[in-house]
C-alpha cells in the first residue's frame, strides 16, 4: 500500500506563535447524558482572505476529530502550523491550544466533539486506552493532522456525513448511531496506521485510568 502525500509542518516564529495570546476556554454543549456534539460549518463566500476560520482562538476540555470536505486552511496547534485540504482530518485532545485561518473560499468541514469518557468506557486495557492515546499522546502537528488514502477516506467522509443528518435530525437511536459512526472512522484510522507500521502507545497504566 503506498503512503499518501506527506503534509508539511512550519515551525513559527515568535512573531507567528502571538494568537497564543488570545486563547480562551471554549465549552461546547457536551454532558455526561450527551457526551457527543457536530459541528457543521458551510462558508461559501466572505470578504478578503486570508480571514479567521473560528471567532478566537481556542482549547476546550473536549477530544475532537475533524474532516474538510471543501477549502484551504492554515491550521494552528501550539506552536506549530500545517496547510489542510479536502480530505484531511484532524484530531485533537483536550486541553490543545489551537486556531485556524481559511485561505480559500468555499470551506466546509465538520467537527465532532467528545468527551473523553465515550472512550474511558472501553476500558483502560484495550480499545479504549488505544483509542484515547491516538488523541493524547500526538506530539508534533503531522501526527494531528492526517491525509487518509482515498479509498478509506471516502468512507470516513461519508460516516461523517451521516453524522451531521443523524445530528441534526436527532430522534429515537441517534446517539447510539452517532458513536458508532464515530468510532467506525476512529478504528479505521488505527487500523490504516497500523498497517504502515506506525503506533502512537497508550500510556496510562490501568491503576491511572479512574482518575484521569
Amino acid at each position: 500500500m503506498s503512503s499518501p502525500k506527506e503534509i508539511r509542518p512550519k515551525r513559527r516564529s515568535t512573531d507567528d506563535l502571538a494568537w497564543l495570546k488570545n486563547v480562551r476556554e471554549v465549552r461546547h454543549p457536551l454532558s455526561t447524558t450527551r457526551p457527543l456534539w457536530v459541528k457543521h460549518v458551510q462558508i461559501d463566500s466572505g470578504g478578503p482572505l486570508p480571514e479567521p476560520a473560528m471567532p478566537t482562538p481556542e482549547w476546550h476540555p473536549h477530544c475532537e476529530l475533524s474532516y474538510i470536505f471543501q477549502g484551504h486552511l492554515m491550521q494552528f496547534v501550539g506552536g506549530e502550523s500545517i496547510e489542510k485540504r479536502a480530505g484531511d482530518m484532524m484530531l485533537l485532545g483536550g486541553g490543545m491550544p489551537h486556531y485556524g485561518m481559511h485561505l480559500a473560499y468555499p470551506l466546509r468541514y465538520v467537527t465532532v466533539y467528545f468527551t473523553p469518557s465515550l472512550l474511558f468506557e472501553l476500558g483502560p486495557e484495550g480499545d479504549g486506552a488505544r483509542a484515547m492515546a491516538r488523541f493524547v499522546g500526538a506530539k508534533r502537528i503531522e501526527e494531528r493532522v492526517v491525509r487518509l488514502p482515498s479509498s478509506i477516506s471516502r468512507k470516513v467522509s461519508g460516516r461523517f456525513e451521516q453524522m451531521v443528518v443523524e445530528f441534526s435530525a436527532w430522534a429515537l437511536g441517534s446517539e447510539l448511531r452517532l458513536r458508532a459512526l464515530l468510532l467506525e472512522n476512529i478504528v479505521d484510522l488505527l487500523r490504516w496506521e497500523r498497517s504502515l507500521g506506525r503506533n502512537i502507545k497508550s500510556q496510562p497504566p490501568p491503576l491511572t485510568w479512574p482518575t484521569i
